[in-house]
């Protein structure tokens, strides 16, 4: 067992800036424009044909449902949750995908009020607080899923997710259970990689830190990339490796699928597999990964669909005035021994969405 008395929280910033790449998800193109930003099929992922229907029935409740990132796999299931639960309740849902790109998100938001949404379902970012203030001052429901925005600026009416520290406890937990198994060594480096412009990611840290208390025999080490997505942090461990050798770092801990990938692709390209890699989120690439005997070892997934649900029955209490209040999604722990496990019970959910893709 591990003596329990102290741990060095080391701060490792990266210099490296990469400019965020604006990929696209798919939908269908509308002609509008919101300052300087087309919404093309780019950003517009709506079911044209429900919304041309619906569009005529002044009736039917529109729901703006602003996606921070199409590409990855997990907002697919999220906005493919939602636009389930919108056909079960006869709600126009028009999906928009903000490329990973937070400004963009913010444009979004400005279209939903110009186009008098009843409600606006959005991620959780700094960049976005002017256009969601504007959503607050047109009285439109402001539903804030996923990434967590604190500010005493905006006022939401529901925010729906996974608790995010227990994210980071979970991932932690499967570390300290790993080195109460070891015999190889009894002090361990362990790396963990927090995105500071994202709530969610901090949260997860926070809380992965937290885990590791009072343990004299952990050296962790924060390391901030200049963005949150797979080529950043590439790179930045990329360059961390060059100057630290051979059984120099035991873990490193990406608190979200796209840093995960990242520091998976590094490790794995400078061969360094015996570093231990874990992060959040069930991305294809990293259950592919886990069915390897690679680095990879663990990731703690968060019920996307169940998150996407759950966002519009936040979104109709709200547009009929009631307070959702904070929703908590479960999460579930995937491991190299439960990962075929996993995928099974998960594919039968995943063959009911794809229809809402």
């Amino acid at each position: 067992m591990m003596k329990k008395t102290g741990k060095k929280v080391v701060a490792v910033v990266s210099s490296v800036m990469l400019l965020l790449g604006c990929l696209v998800g798919c939908g269908n193109a509308s002609d509008t424009e919101i300052s300087s930003v087309e919404i093309t099929e780019e950003t517009n992922n709506s079911d044209s044909d429900n919304n041309s229907d619906n569009d005529n029935n002044t009736d039917t409740i529109r729901i703006a449902f602003i996606s921070p990132a199409q590409h990855y796999d997990f907002f697919v299931y999220l906005c493919a949750g939602a636009k389930k639960r919108a056909e079960e309740l006869n709600v126009q849902l028009d999906v928009f995908d903000g490329q990973e790109d937070f400004p963009l998100v913010g444009e979004l938001i400005t279209h939903a009020v110009a186009n008098n949404y009843d409600a606006i379902c959005t991620g959780g970012f700094e960049a976005i607080i002017p256009a969601a203030k504007e959503a607050n001052e047109a009285g439109i429901p402001l539903i804030n899923f996923d990434a967590r925005l604190e500010s005493d600026e905006v006022t939401f009416m529901g925010r729906v997710a996974s608790d995010n520290a227990e994210i980071g406890k979970a991932d932690a937990q499967w570390i300290i259970d790993d080195m109460n198994q070891r015999t190889d060594k009894d002090q361990f480096v362990i790396y963990y990689i927090n995105f500071m412009s994202s709530a969610s990611n901090t949260q997860r840290c926070a809380g992965f830190v937290q885990q590791f208390e009072d343990m004299d025999n952990v050296e962790l080490r924060e390391i901030i990339p200049s963005a949150g997505t797979v080529e950043a942090t590439q790179t930045l461990i990329d360059d961390l490796l060059i100057g630290q050798p051979q059984g120099s770092i035991d873990y490193i801990f990406g608190s979200s699928a796209g840093m995960g990938v990242g520091a998976l692709a590094s490790v794995t390209s400078a061969e360094r597999n015996e570093i231990k890699i874990l992060s959040v989120d069930d991305e294809q690439g990293l259950l592919d990964a886990l069915q390897t005997d690679g680095p990879f070892v663990a990731t703690v997934a968060q019920n996307a669909a169940e998150i996407g649900a759950m966002t519009v029955d936040a979104a109709l209490k709200a547009i009929n005035g009631e307070d959702a209040g904070d929703v908590a999604v479960p999460v579930r722990v995937i491991t190299k021994e439960n990962v075929k496990q996993d995928i099974e019970e998960q594919a039968e959910l995943k063959n009911e969405l794809n229809a809402y893709k």
